[in-house]
């Protein structure tokens, strides 16, 4: 009774008559100008007013009174639809027709009698937003929850019960703690918001794992500041029709059918496109191997498949075994690069292989390698039989078929060499030698010293094979594997029988790999030749070098030198200005100190050793010192620049080493005149 008193405030035009004008009923009773037995009538009044409809009727029925002079039952109608009395509230030409007046004129009666209505007490109102911050989220329409309290009418919407709390600017939070917000179709506590989101999340869910259950999505919405009720969540997710159950696990329909609707449909499709049926338990695994590199912690049961699959339209369920209900195509479900593998397995004798021999198999069908580990380990298109044999899902290998290819397996393994050795030629330079066997070549993984871990443990080394970087080779950091060979085993052809050397240079982070035979495994020759591979290579400006290091240089006349370097100048501009091309000199920094090249076209990868003369020892010498840098400077082309043509027999030498030997014929102008056309 003494909050009812508080509530009823001043200008309220449904107790006009019974408070003085200018008092509320606290402060009439207060300055004793209302008796108990006033008060005690009021009160009654108030407790009297019925719904919420009815109640805000009453009060636009009596601010119309009190706007104007002659009251008006059409009027009256008009803002109770303008404000959403008895449905969700109508737009200005709506109410207008209604009274049939100008859209001016009704948005004057509007501007009349909103004032009045302002901080007027509406005690079911107050009451239906209590019932509703306790029960939230609350479903449309949220009138069935008042109508059982005889709080409103049925078909009270969201929309409508928030148009009269702002109508008569009723604070929900200074009575409830917090506030009401219409989200997604339900009514709900701010505090609890994200509880609106569960569909989304649960649609979303869908597309990525098939299916996932009210703890996932309870998972997905939590924060640092409120985890979401799971009553709230379970009311909000079976308040949606779209929304299918299987126990405990759920998933949505949704009305638009694609690849990316449902992960689960997809991985189904393509482990039945290749063997069927499939027993639900084998289909788990499948989703399970294929949902592990995307890093998908969500994996329906069993149980929950076997549900699915019966509720979906594309599977059929007999028992514990799934089938397609139109046949597949594997062909043109899972791909043709995924294809190809089907039909290796299909091509095989049992249906089944030991990974070695699936490896080269694929290999022969253009399979990368990096492709296949990445299926035997994950694609759910593929079964592990046992220890090192796999083959495809839902195929039935016997046990014994299994042990024999196993047994094979190990008996060929066993045959082949397997040797490997290491040792360091510098502080930063390590020398690894082993035998190519099947298995090295076709995984492209090598193992190395357990005692090299500290050191090159974790690391990627830039692979250079026959001159060229070709790839990127890493270390485990936890074990003694290494991989990443294949580029080096394709550009070097390396077979099961070769012995393969890898130099690794800890400063540089690059592995230079050679093949051979058995002379790669004297440390004495290996450590010679990896010194060599060492060696730092430098493109610099001509302008940069002063003088020829080298000790031939030093023995030739300056009369010699001026006509060499006059020839190179020559050369250079014809290089440059002519033909548009970069043109310096290598410095080759070697233990026994730094060599210079005469010049190179770095745009065409040319290097050209000049000479001053054309006679034999000229060009015999000019012969050794460009095989010389060539053994430093890789990947280039080789030439010898001459001032004029040498004997003809010089220049089938030249030709029979893959020299080039550019000459200049009118000054400035220069030819090769071997078949190789070294220069421009």
């Amino acid at each position: 009774m003494q909050r009812a008193i508080r509530r009823v405030g001043k200008q309220d035009p449904r107790f006009q008559g019974l408070i003085p004008p200018e008092y509320s009923l606290q402060s009439a009773i207060d300055a004793g100008i209302l008796i108990p037995d006033e008060v005690r009538v009021t009160i009654n009044r108030i407790l009297r007013l019925g719904t919420i409809e009815k109640q805000v009727s009453d009060l636009i029925a009596a601010a119309d009174g009190q706007a104007f002079k002659n009251p008006s039952p059409d009027r009256r109608k008009a803002l109770e639809a303008r404000f959403g009395v008895h449905d969700r509230p109508t737009t200005l030409d709506g109410a207008r027709e209604l009274v049939g007046r100008t859209r001016e004129r009704m948005r004057q009666f509007e501007t009349k009698v909103k004032p009045l209505l302002r901080g007027a007490w509406i005690p079911a109102l107050e009451e239906a937003a209590l019932v509703l911050v306790e029960a939230s989220p609350v479903a449309p329409p949220i009138g069935f929850l008042l109508s059982t309290r005889g709080l409103s009418a049925e078909n009270m919407s969201a929309e409508q019960f928030l148009a009269l709390v702002d109508l008569v600017e009723l604070d929900i939070e200074e009575i409830a703690g917090t506030t009401l917000v219409y989200e997604d179709q339900w009514l709900v506590d701010e505090r609890e918001l994200t509880v609106t989101d569960a569909v989304n999340v649960a649609r979303k869910h869908t597309s990525k794992f098939g299916m996932t259950t009210v703890a996932e999505i309870q998972r997905a919405l939590a924060d640092e500041q409120q985890v979401p009720d799971t009553d709230d969540l379970m009311r909000v997710l079976e308040g949606n029709p779209d929304v299918r159950w299987a126990g405990d696990w759920l998933w949505v329909e949704k009305a638009r059918d694609s690849a990316h609707s449902n992960s689960l449909i997809n991985k189904m499709r393509n482990m039945l496109s290749v063997n069927s049926p499939l027993t639900a338990a084998s289909l788990h695994d499948g989703v399970a191997r294929a949902f592990k590199p995307l890093k998908r912690s969500i994996v329906p049961t069993e149980e929950a498949i076997l549900a699915f699959a019966a509720a979906s339209p594309y599977f059929t369920v007999e028992g514990n075994l799934i089938s397609p209900i139109d046949p597949l195509d594997y062909r043109a479900t899972i791909g043709q690069v995924a294809a190809s593998l089907v039909e290796v397995f299909k091509a095989s004798p049992y249906g089944a292989m030991d990974r070695q021999s699936l490896s080269e198999a694929c290999e022969i069908a253009g399979i990368k390698h990096g492709t296949l580990n990445r299926w035997t380990t994950y694609s759910e298109i593929i079964e592990s039989f046992g220890w090192n044999v796999w083959g495809l899902r839902g195929s039935n290998v016997p046990e014994s078929i299994v042990h024999e290819i196993q047994q094979s397996a190990q008996s060929l393994a066993s045959s082949e060499p397997r040797r490997r050795d290491w040792h360091r030629v510098s502080d930063h330079l390590i020398v690894l030698t082993m035998d190519a066997d099947r298995s090295s070549r076709t995984t492209a993984t090598w193992l190395f010293d357990s005692g090299l871990r500290s050191e090159i443990g974790g690391r990627r080394f830039e692979i250079i094979a026959e001159g060229k970087r070709v790839g990127t080779a890493s270390t485990g950091e936890q074990h003694n594997w290494t991989w990443g060979w294949s580029p080096a085993i394709r550009e070097l052809s390396i077979q099961p029988g070769d012995v393969v050397r890898a130099v690794l240079d800890l400063k540089e982070n690059t592995a230079t790999v050679t093949k051979g035979g058995t002379e790669l495994w004297d440390r004495t020759e290996t450590a010679a030749t990896a010194l060599v591979e060492l060696v730092s290579v430098e493109a610099v400006p001509e302008a940069a070098i002063n003088t020829e290091r080298a000790e031939f240089k030093r023995a030739a006349s300056g009369v010699a030198e001026q006509r060499e370097a006059a020839l190179t100048m020559r050369f250079r501009t014809f290089l440059e200005n002519s033909h548009g091309r970069e043109v310096k000199r290598y410095k080759i920094a070697t233990s026994a100190g730094a060599l210079f090249t005469d010049t190179a076209d770095i745009t065409a990868g040319v290097l050209y050793e000049a000479k001053a003369h054309a006679d034999r020892m000229s060009v015999r010498l000019a012969l050794g010192q460009i095989l010389d840098y060539s053994r430093y400077v890789q990947g280039v082309l080789l030439a010898v620049l001459l001032p004029e043509a040498p004997p003809a027999d010089l220049v089938e030498l030249l030709e029979a080493h893959n020299i080039g030997c550019v000459v200049e014929g009118h000054p400035g102008e220069f030819t090769d005149i071997t078949k190789l056309q070294r220069c421009p």
